[in-house]
């Protein structure tokens, strides 16, 4: 599940729809949302990256989990 979720994260930066929500994102801190979250999401989840701590990771992030 995680590698889908990683994957529709990266999807979501080029879908047109949902890009201004992420270029808002990104212009605040100088990176994608994608590396952003993957940077945190192994630094806070460590080997174990199940379905809670990836959501608290996009959440810290300001992205909707159910979105993802």
């Amino acid at each position: 599940m995680e590698n889908l979720r990683e994957h529709c994260l990266f999807e979501m930066e080029d879908d047109k729809s949902a890009s201004k929500e992420f270029e808002e994102k990104m212009h605040k801190s100088g990176r994608t949302i994608y590396f952003e979250y993957m940077k945190r999401v192994h630094s806070e989840c460590k080997s174990r990256i199940d379905e809670s701590c990836s959501s608290l990771v996009l959440k810290s992030q300001g992205v909707d989990f159910d979105k993802v």
